[in-house]
């Protein structure tokens, strides 16, 4: 039920979650959403029932720390090219996927002594560059510009790119690969692929699935970031099997190894982040515990500025508005009029 792919990014926007639950209530039918990690808003539909059989499927994931890599080791570290060894020995057609996914429009920025990223200490997310030095992407202020692990302060940019990404890994194993993107198309003719999420849709079946950098999914500027990576861990299981199975494995590349997504993906336990994000939400102010609208367009700034009695704030996708119930927050977009120029508002 928290499938982006339930939520329509265009007029008319909705949650098709929501829209199903409303036709169920009219009927008098009843429904029900399932989910890995259900989130605040998909609790709200109805009561949550823990299938305790629900992890049965769950693959197996390993860790491997970056820290304090080797400089000289290479985009793949030890666990993955052991898993990735072991994979290409075997008979699979797709022996190793590579997976590299870019969320988010800052930097990631990492400590040159100890490799901690910077992070926000409010929220924990990555901190981006700006000429002012380091900013939270989340407006909090009082970023520091120094490590929190070990208190240097000098940082390097941690590059990537899926092209570039391709490149190494064919150096490093030693095979030929296919760069798998959302616009790729074609038959894979190589044991080994990279690329974003859309591999996972275009592989049916292989021995290992490397996130080589799972902390683009966990410090993106997006509320819904940490989700993200626990349903790619899913779908990538799909590939590999369950560790009852002991076909597969994921290896999971991070320099945040005590994150508590990270812990819940390796145990299986995924209700140890209900609570965690429940308090997060409150303490933020989002669904269901707020209500937000995104205002973009060339109008934006115009129209934020009569609208009364809500929570504003500059993005760099816009305007975020914020109220503390959805009947607020309509209630004070619908009492200004709409400028000339056009606008675009996305209400959660």
């Amino acid at each position: 039920a928290d499938d982006d792919a339930y939520r329509s990014g265009q007029f008319p926007y909705y949650w098709a979650p929501e829209v199903l639950a409303e036709r169920c209530r009219r009927d008098d039918a009843p429904v029900w959403a399932s989910a890995p990690w259900p989130s605040p808003l998909v609790r709200t539909l109805g009561a949550v029932h823990a299938d305790p059989a629900g992890t049965h499927g769950w693959p197996s994931v390993t860790v491997d720390d970056r820290r304090s890599r080797d400089p000289h080791e290479g985009v793949l570290g030890e666990a993955a090219l052991r898993a990735a060894h072991a994979a290409l020995a075997s008979d699979n057609e797709v022996a190793v996927a590579v997976l590299l996914q870019r969320l988010g429009a800052g930097r990631l920025l990492g400590c040159r002594r100890c490799g901690e990223l910077a992070r926000c200490a409010d929220c924990g997310r990555a901190c981006e560059e700006s000429p002012e030095g380091l900013i939270c992407p989340d407006g909090h202020p009082g970023v520091v510009a120094f490590c929190v692990g070990c208190g240097a302060t000098a940082f390097r940019r941690v590059r990537s790119g899926v092209t570039t990404l391709a490149r190494d890994v064919a150096l490093q194993l030693g095979h030929e690969v296919t760069e798998i993107t959302a616009q790729s198309s074609g038959v894979i003719a190589t044991r080994v692929v990279v690329g974003t999420e859309a591999l996972l849709g275009r592989v049916r079946k292989c021995g290992v699935v490397i996130f080589v950098d799972a902390d683009q999914y966990l410090t993106a500027p997006r509320s819904t970031a940490r989700r993200a990576f626990v349903d790619a861990i899913g779908r990538a299981g799909r590939l590999v099997g369950s560790r009852r199975e002991g076909r597969g494995s994921i290896v999971v590349q991070t320099r945040r190894p005590d994150d508590p997504v990270i812990t819940a993906v390796v145990s299986e336990d995924l209700t140890l982040l209900s609570a965690e994000e429940d308090e997060t939400a409150q303490v933020l102010g989002h669904a269901p515990y707020a209500a937000h609208a995104v205002v973009s367009g060339e109008g934006a700034a115009t129209f934020v500025a009569t609208v009364p009695n809500l929570t504003v704030r500059e993005t760099s996708e816009g305007f975020v508005l914020r109220a503390a119930t959805m009947d607020a927050l309509v209630a004070a977009l619908n009492s200004v009029p709409r400028p000339a120029a056009p606008i675009r508002v996305s209400v959660e």
